[in-house]
């Protein structure tokens, strides 16, 4: 039984202040008749109203995404450590040494 939210190509429009045409985007996807540009256009129309956000506002979770990727990897390097107490030493300092550098 199909779900009652279908995602498909035309589910959200990418181009809401426009009326329904075909697009240039979407002609050239039917000319090119492949499954990866098909795929691309499905991609790009459900995620079009964040994709204008970011190009509008150029806001982005970049930094949020890299100091996740930091604690990640100061966790990696402390671990091993049995005390808990040092543990979160080692986790806390070089995290200080990362955001004064």
């Amino acid at each position: 039984m199909p779900s009652a939210r279908r995602h498909d190509a035309h589910s959200r429009d990418p181009f809401p202040h426009e009326p329904r045409r075909a697009t240039k985007l979407e002609e050239l996807v039917k000319a090119a008749a492949r499954p990866e540009t098909n795929r691309l256009y499905r991609t790009v129309c459900r995620w079009w109203k964040e994709i204008e956000v970011l190009i509008i506002t150029g806001a982005t979770t970049g930094k949020v995404e890299a100091n996740n990727t930091a604690i990640k990897n100061i966790k990696r390097t402390a671990r091993g450590y049995r005390n808990p107490a040092n543990y979160k030493s080692i986790i806390l300092l070089r995290s200080a040494v990362r955001t004064a550098a």
